[in-house]
């Protein structure tokens, strides 16, 4: 009976363990695929995924977007309103694009990867993220979209969309100066 028992008590113990380290490598998992400030999936979760899409020919909209003034932002008020700054973008980009669709690429720049998605569907995104950070003066975005037609050129199509990106945050600038003051209010 006593052998029954030390038997039932290391088996019980050998759970215990195995449960614990289960729920380890899980967290760890979720850690090295998604940011801890946005929740957004990480870039090394966006290569991934870029990799299975670069195998076949298939359809998928890009979004890259970069938070604007984010310096002056974190200067002037504090990385904790930096931090909800970046944070109220992820936030826009899951809205319109999805949660497991959006990858925080660093610092405060962000990719919506969108498989399978129509150029009329992307256009209907492209236009409700637009709207949205018109509407909102705290989240000011540059954003540049692309639509790629075969995913085996996906890299080519996101060239494209961060250098529609950077286009657009040059002429964000052409109205804002670095420094947060805008040049229309003078």
């Amino acid at each position: 009976m006593i052998d029954i028992r030390r038997l039932l008590e290391t088996v019980s113990y050998f759970f215990a363990d195995r449960k614990a380290l289960s729920k380890s490598l899980n967290e760890l998992e979720r850690l090295s695929s998604h940011d801890s400030l946005t929740d957004a999936k990480s870039w090394h979760a966006l290569f991934e995924k870029m990799a299975e899409l670069e195998k076949n020919s298939g359809i998928a909209g890009l979004v890259f977007a970069d938070v604007n003034n984010l310096k002056f932002i974190n200067d002037n008020r504090g990385h904790d309103a930096g931090d909800e700054t970046i944070h109220m973008a992820a936030n826009l980009l899951f809205r319109f694009c999805g949660k497991d669709n959006v990858y925080r690429n660093g610092g405060d720049e962000f990719v919506a990867l969108l498989p399978d998605v129509t150029l009329g569907t992307f256009d209907t995104v492209r236009e409700s993220i637009t709207r949205a950070i018109g509407a909102i003066e705290k989240a000011k975005l540059s954003v540049g979209f692309e639509w790629c037609h075969d995913t085996r050129n996906l890299r080519d199509s996101m060239k494209n969309a961060d250098k529609n990106m950077y286009a657009n945050k040059a002429k964000y600038y052409t109205i804002h100066d670095r420094r947060g003051h805008n040049y229309t209010d003078s």
